[in-house]
């Protein structure tokens, strides 16, 4: 009899493993093409102590630690992605001008129960949007054999983060947000060709960007800038399938 109740209670546990978690706001309608950021999340510092005693001591495995240091922001890149308020989302290898939000991460525990991740975020115009820690602690049970495999047990995290990013986003005006948009273009191109477009911005001591002027909107020259910086795009999405 004993036997048989053990049975039915680990078919009933198979189902579903069922915890606490943070749901990710979702669009419910289109956004309109000219108010989706671009987003770029470079890769993530692991984080990883310097000395091999401070290892030991934290339980830090460095090659564990960078492979989740690249782990964590292609999740949180679907993240952004399912929600449909972004427009591409890309993880990078290093800090790119040709987003229009850059999102930074630093690892400072992750050890499958507790995990604290230090998250930043800049738009193109240089304002500061985002820089707090994020923590979750994990439950057991999050790990069980017979747990639903579609629930991530960071998954959390990448929500928190999402959810906080699009309450700061939507604290912007269509305007501010087309500035943003406008920025990332100029300074990508001033970045290519300084001598026809670096006097388009201009950057303060604080290191806030402001548009001086536009260039034309049939300007040929910014038409191939934006091709090329289309293909650069490409790129970056074929080497984040990998």
């Amino acid at each position: 009899m004993l036997t048989s109740a053990l049975l039915v209670q680990a078919c009933a546990v198979s189902r579903s493993v069922e915890y606490d978690k943070i749901d990710m706001l979702s669009a419910t309608e289109e956004i309109p093409q000219h108010e989706l950021l671009d987003v770029g999340i470079v890769i993530f510092d692991p984080g990883i102590p310097a000395s091999v005693a401070e290892q030991q001591k934290e339980f830090v495995f460095p090659e564990v630690r960078r492979a989740e240091a690249r782990y964590m922001p292609y999740h949180l890149k679907a993240t952004l992605e399912e929600s449909g308020y972004w427009g591409s989302v890309w993880v990078l290898p290093e800090e790119s001008d040709a987003v229009d939000l850059l999102v930074w991460g630093r690892v400072d525990r992750s050890d499958g129960y507790k995990v604290s991740i230090q998250v930043a975020a800049w738009d193109a115009t240089g304002r500061e949007w985002l820089n707090r820690s994020y923590k979750t602690t994990v439950p057991a049970k999050a790990y069980a054999k017979y747990r639903d495999a579609g629930q991530d047990p960071y998954q959390n995290i990448y929500n928190q983060i999402a959810n906080d990013l699009l309450e700061l986003r939507n604290d912007e005006s269509a305007q501010e947000l087309q500035q943003v948009r406008q920025t990332s273009q100029l300074r990508y191109a001033a970045d290519l060709v300084p001598s026809a477009y670096g006097d388009h911005l201009e950057m303060n001591k604080k290191g806030i960007y402001t548009i001086k002027r536009l260039p034309a909107d049939d300007d040929p020259m910014m038409a191939r800038l934006s091709a090329v910086r289309e293909r650069e795009y490409m790129l970056v999405d074929t080497l984040n399938e990998y």
